[in-house]
């Protein structure tokens, strides 16, 4: 880049009809010569010395598990910036034209907010807090909370003090909920490569050729808290489930809190509660789930953008102050997303459905039992231990783990070309002004294109931690400008 101008007012108009009211002009390097490296290398120096720390200290005092709300240390010394550009230019022998090509690559390291004091946990306003300020956090928490009844009962969570955790107690935000601060991101890690030539010929003053060609990779990964399952009602079995103790079903499954319709599939016959759906043997209960996924760690969207750009035109003076410029240019975007360590919400429902498989007396999905499973084979099915404190199995981890992906490309076609010209040497001139009347004329063509495609996780809205459904889209128009100024 040589310079960079911003136009507006009048002057504008020269760069289309879109820029009548300004414009922001990035001035490339026409003319380079020889070879010019850069190396530059950029961080952040942070000293933790907060009044927050007063916030998080008393939350830790309180926390089940007080290394969630750690402090960082009190330097600390992150976000490093590496950028390396080679630049090399050549002009032809007789003068009249030049090629410059250009490579480059930056690697930024990412920041979290665990590594600030003031941001390693979520603030929320406190009467009685340090400064105002306490440390608030999410229902959806590690062990795991609870709502029988369908979700309309009160939170419950697991007992620690107990054998394996396999106990309730009921839950407290000040003491249960979890700290999703830390996992967030300040500054995301990024890898890019560029790479570019422009060259320009001039065969007479009327006409000269240019043409620029540029390519860019972004790699970059995102990330938030982890997922988990937020609240979603699902079926448990309440007979015989081998995660349950008697006294546990007996919270999550007695009649008395069983708010929903009977189920077609388990009709209760018996019971005091005529709309209690699980009482009986084998029958199961909706229980509202809320388990942080602390085993699979954060959230991650895997992105990567890779873009193509050329450009080809050419431009001249016609002589008597008139100037002319044309230009095609084509230019694509493709997008590239994985999304990483979320849950599937269907493989939640049935990894949640626990019981004892009659064959190896072992803990199963029902999906997993022939004869238990019905229309709802799924033999790959890990049951997913959520009621003991000692977490879920590794196996049960990866079935329940599902990534998302996305794909797509954006696509940009211009074809444009607008004469120039000072009237003022036609005496079409103010008596106000010291330089004559400038007059644009032009006409432009554009089409840009969108294209984008998500896999059936996406679409279904299966991925527990997205917030619904993300669908694809497509879609094009097609853009013709006649402009004057």
């Amino acid at each position: 880049i040589e310079r960079v101008e911003v136009v507006t007012g009048g002057a504008s108009a020269v760069y289309g009809a879109d820029a009548v009211a300004g414009v922001v002009n990035f001035i490339m390097q026409q003319d380079f010569e020889g070879v010019r490296l850069d190396l530059q290398y950029s961080g952040f120096q942070h000293k933790n010395d907060s009044k927050i720390q007063d916030v998080v200290r008393a939350r830790q005092a309180g926390a089940l598990d007080p290394s969630k709300f750690a402090l960082p240390e009190e330097t600390v010394w992150d976000g490093g910036t590496t950028d390396l550009n080679l630049v090399i230019g050549a002009n032809t022998a007789d003068d009249r034209g030049n090629v410059t090509a250009y490579v480059g690559y930056r690697n930024t390291q990412p920041v979290t907010q665990n590594q600030r004091d003031f941001s390693s946990c979520a603030l929320g306003l406190s009467a009685t807090g340090p400064h105002g300020y306490a440390c608030a956090g999410s229902g959806t928490t590690a062990p795991a909370g609870f709502k029988a009844g369908g979700g309309v009962g009160s939170t419950i969570t697991l007992d620690p003090t107990v054998p394996g955790g396999r106990g309730f107690r009921p839950y407290v935000a000040g003491r249960d909920a979890f700290n999703f601060a830390p996992y967030n991101y300040f500054q995301r890690s990024d890898e890019r490569y560029v790479l570019g030539a422009f060259a320009h010929y001039e065969f007479s003053p009327a006409a000269e050729l240019y043409t620029q060609l540029m390519f860019m990779d972004d790699h970059t990964v995102a990330q938030i808290a982890p997922s988990g399952i937020f609240g979603q009602n699902i079926n448990i079995n309440c007979e015989n489930n081998p995660y349950l103790t008697p006294t546990m079903a007996t919270s999550l499954c007695a009649p008395s809190i069983d708010q929903l319709p009977d189920d077609p599939n388990f009709p209760n016959t018996i019971g005091p509660n005529p709309d209690a759906d699980l009482v009986t043997p084998g029958q199961q209960a909706s229980v509202a789930i809320l388990r942080r996924n602390i085993e699979g760690g954060g959230r991650q969207a895997d992105l990567r953008h890779t873009s193509y750009r050329g450009v080809i035109g050419m431009r001249g003076d016609l002589g008597d102050g008139w100037n002319y410029d044309a230009f095609a240019q084509y230019g694509t975007v493709s997008y590239q997303q994985i999304y990483n360590n979320e849950f599937s919400l269907a493989r939640s429902l049935r990894a949640n459905d626990v019981v004892i498989d009659p064959t190896t007396g072992l803990p199963a999905c029902r999906s997993a039992v022939p004869s238990m499973a019905g229309a709802n084979v799924d033999a790959a099915c890990r049951p997913y231990d959520v009621f003991g404190t000692a977490g879920p199995s590794a196996e049960s981890l990866n079935y329940v783990q599902t990534p998302g992906f996305q794909n797509g490309t954006y696509t940009q076609t211009v074809v444009s070309g607008v004469l120039t010209g000072q009237l003022g040497q036609y005496g079409v001139k103010t008596p106000w002004a010291e330089d004559g009347v400038g007059l644009a004329l032009g006409t432009e063509y554009r089409r840009e294109s969108l294209d984008l495609n998500t896999d059936i996780a996406f679409q279904t809205g299966d991925l527990l931690g997205q917030g619904g459904a993300t669908l694809p889209s497509q879609g094009s128009y097609d853009l013709y400008e006649l402009f004057g100024d």
